[in-house]
């Protein structure tokens, strides 16, 4: 799976800086988005969604998180719809990434022509 280039804003929030993580990968192309790994303090999931260029033919797209702890550790929190145009997570509850964790989402490839484009949204807690 190619990872995507990652672009991220910060924007200010009651308890801090929430970062939004976003790209688009390539036609036709496995795409995967990492978070960038949690430093510094623990972040909740606010938001993830990914969305294609057209209809797509895949099987899912997939949210989880990389543990800083191991493979051992990670999760798949859930995968959406085959052949949906649109995915999107928003946490029922606490999704907390503690230091050394990473928020992924992968979207696999669509068929001829087809990109998607991923977004997160991580709030300081």
């Amino acid at each position: 799976m190619a990872a995507i280039t990652v672009s991220s804003k910060q924007y200010k929030t009651k308890n801090g800086n929430a970062l939004v993580y976003y790209g688009t990968g390539s036609a036709n192309t496995d795409a995967t988005l990492t978070t960038s790994v949690v430093v510094e303090r623990s972040y909740r999931v606010s938001y993830a969604s990914a969305a294609y260029s057209g209809s797509p033919t895949q099987a899912g797209v997939t949210f989880g998180i990389d543990s800083g702890l191991g493979s051992g550790y990670d999760a798949t929190i859930t995968t959406g719809s085959a052949n949906a145009k649109y995915s999107a997570y928003t946490p029922s509850g606490n999704v907390i990434l503690g230091v050394g964790d990473a928020f992924t989402i992968t979207a696999l490839a669509g068929g001829s022509g087809q990109t998607a484009a991923i977004v997160v949204v991580l709030e300081p807690i």
